[in-house]
This record gives structure tokens, C-alpha cells and sequence, in this order.
């Protein structure tokens, strides 16, 4: 019934919080992944590789992408192109395939679907005064609280505590204590309902989610034992939203479960883009192209969990070197790419390791 081009969950609270939506109405939909925040801009031809200050949100309703990339997917896909997205390239966007409508911002993707089926329709409440309210405040919290997505990160706020750093109490302050406030006056309203404001998950709930995985997955000051945490920990906990927040952290719980400076661990600091051989350590902004074969062959070993000397033994038998050598090759390769020469860098080179490629 739908297509949804969407970024990284990681990256994207936008696309999550469609996918989630499409997800707790039961809507069945293609998923389309573009991926986002790669220091790359895009021809029809080639890329090439750019000094971007990347955030993983923007002050605004929708995460930016690369305008060539969106490109070849709405063509690929028969997307009709849509003005808004020539001005400024962003997912989310839907496509309603039933009458090849593209509809391209948050609030407008939330009518969409709520209106025209009937599985959205149970996303609202049923009495029109509080249908009203609902559609205020998804208003209000996409509008008024965009800053806590730069300042309190939904990207980090899914970090373990060493890689997530620090959070600026004077910066988000003021805004978060505003946003708790709104929150308590709300369900101050629906006090007699037990479960959610308007008597079960909605829109309004939907878009709160990864405000919620923010407050509570950076651990803000008060939130524990404050009157929303409970409203808070349930939306996070719904099953729409947690399975989700669960593919969503699945990069950073891949590197806590490695172990440290294993070929497994260094591999999964790294985002691969295979159709360019690309890999990217998005935490250090460090981006290398593995230029042949074994290099390749490293790195996708390393990412399936193999050990150095199984590394080695693939290698060996691939190119028909020595496994002595194999295994020092394998060595020199993820030596040069392990996150502990990352740190602090920024460093956009190319770089292609092993003598032993094509």
C-alpha cells in the first residue's frame, strides 16, 4: 500500500517515527533505505568526498540527504518528483501506491495515513474535541522542542555512556524543563486514565518517541521519579517503538558485545557500504575505500566475527599466499583501521590496504 524512503533509525528520529507509525497501524508498506550522513556528494556519474559538518539532526521536521542519491531512488522506484524535495532533499517520504501520491513532510505523512485507511484511523482518539488536541500537540512538539534534537541527541542518547560524551545541562535546560512541564500538564488533564493521555497509543505518542529515548537514554537530570518518566518509559517500551530503538541501536550494541580490539570490534565501528567498497566510522568521522579484493575480503571476514587466523586461512586460500603472510596482512589492514587510531581525527582519505589484491 505504501512506500517509505527512510534514512538510518540511528540518525533519522524522523523516519523512525514513520516507520513506527506505519508499523503500530499495521499498514503494510516497502521499506526503502537511502543512507545518511556520509561525507560524500553525489553525481549521476561518481561521488566525491566533502568536509560536511554532519549532525545527526537538523532544526527542522525531516533529516537532509544527498539530492542524487534520493534522485535514483525515486526514479528506481517510480517515484513522481515532488517540488519540495528539488528544494530540499530530506527523508522521510511516502508514497501512497495506490494513486501515486509522494507525500514528503512529517505532519502531511501523519494525515496521510490516518485519514486515508482505516488501520490509521485508530491512531486518534475517537471524540473529535480530543482529536483536536492530539493534532495541537504533535504540532507543538514538532515545532517548539526541535533544538533538545541537537542538543540532547536521539543519535547519541543510543550510545553506551563512553562513546555518548557529555550532555550540556545549559544548553538544554530551560527547553527540556519546558518539555516536562507540557507533558505533566497533560497528563495532569487525563489524570484518571491509566494508561496513555487519550486512553491508548496515538499520533501524539508516535511523535514523543524519540524525545522519550532522549530523556531516558541520557539520563537527564530528575527524570527518575519524575511524574512523566512513567508516560515516558511506556511509549519507549510499546512494541511499535521498542523494536524499533532495538534495530536503531543495533550498530553501537554490536561494538559493546565485540570484544575490544578483536577484528569483530574494529570491523563494527564501521558502516559498509558494499556497492562502493566503502566503510565509515561515523562516531570519528573517518571514511577509507577498500580498493581490492583482499582488503575486501578482510573486512567482511572481521565483520562476520572471524578470528585473525581464520581471517588468515580465507586469505591464503583466496590469493594462494602463505597463511603466515596472510596473517600478517590481515594484521597490517585492521591495524590501520582500528577506532583507536580514529579518535580525534578527521581524516577523508582513501585508503586501500593488502599488496595481495587483484
Amino acid at each position: 500500500m505504501f512506500k517509505l524512503i527512510r534514512g538510518d533509525y540511528c540518525f533519522s528520529s524522523w523516519s523512525f517515527r514513520v516507520a513506527s507509525l506505519l508499523d503500530l497501524a499495521g499498514c503494510q508498506y516497502e521499506d526503502v533505505y537511502l543512507p545518511l550522513d556520509w561525507p560524500m556528494k553525489f553525481s549521476a556519474e561518481d561521488f566525491v568526498f566533502v568536509d560536511l559538518d554532519l549532525s545527526p539532526e537538523d532544526d527542522a521536521c525531516f533529516c537532509p540527504c544527498d539530492h542524487e542519491l534520493l534522485n535514483r531512488l525515486m526514479r528506481d522506484h517510480g517515484l513522481h518528483r515532488n517540488p519540495l524535495l528539488t528544494i530540499q532533499p530530506h527523508v522521510p517520504v511516502l508514497l501512497d501506491c495506490r494513486n501515486g501520491l509522494v507525500v514528503a513532510t512529517y505532519r502531511s505523512i501523519l494525515d496521510r495515513i490516518v485519514t486515508s485507511t482505516c488501520e490509521g484511523a485508530e491512531l486518534k482518539p475517537e471524540e473529535e474535541g480530543e482529536q483536536c488536541l492530539m493534532w495541537q500537540l504533535v504540532d507543538h512538539f514538532t515545532a517548539d522542542y526541535l533544538p533538545l534534537m541537537n542538543h540532547m541527541s536521539f543519535a547519541k542518547s543510543l550510545r553506551g555512556p563512553r562513546s555518548r560524551g557529555h550532555l550540556d545541562l545549559e544548553l538544554v535546560r530551560g527547553l527540556a524543563e519546558k518539555f516536562l512541564l507540557t507533558l505533566d500538564t497533560l497528563i495532569g488533564r487525563f489524570c484518571q486514565r491509566k494508561s496513555f493521555p487519550f486512553g491508548k497509543m496515538t499520533c501524539l505518542e508516535i511523535t514523543l518517541a524519540p524525545f522519550a529515548q532522549q530523556f531516558m537514554g541520557w539520563g537527564y537530570p530528575g527524570i527518575e521519579g519524575h511524574p512523566c518518566s512513567d508516560y515516558l518509559q511506556e511509549i519507549i517500551e510499546h512494541p511499535a517503538v521498542s523494536s524499533l530503538l532495538k534495530r536503531a541501536s543495533e550498530p553501537y550494541y554490536r561494538i559493546e558485545r565485540s570484544e575490544e580490539n578483536s577484528p569483530a570490534w574494529i570491523a563494527h565501528h564501521y558502516r559498509y557500504w558494499k556497492e562502493y567498497n566503502l566503510i565509515h566510522d561515523w562516531q570519528n568521522m573517518v571514511i577509507h575505500r577498500l580498493e581490492n579484493d583482499s582488503a575486501v575480503l578482510i573486512f567482511e571476514e572481521a565483520l562476520a566475527g572471524s578470528n585473525v587466523n581464520d581471517i588468515g586461512a580465507a586469505l591464503s586460500k583466496r590469493f594462494c599466499i602463505s597463511p603466515q603472510v596472510a596473517v600478517d596482512d590481515a594484521v597490517s589492514f585492521l591495524e590501520s583501521i582500528s577506532p583507536v587510531q580514529n579518535y580525534g581525527a578527521l581524516d577523508k582519505s582513501l585508503v586501500g590496504w593488502s599488496k595481495h589484491g587483484r
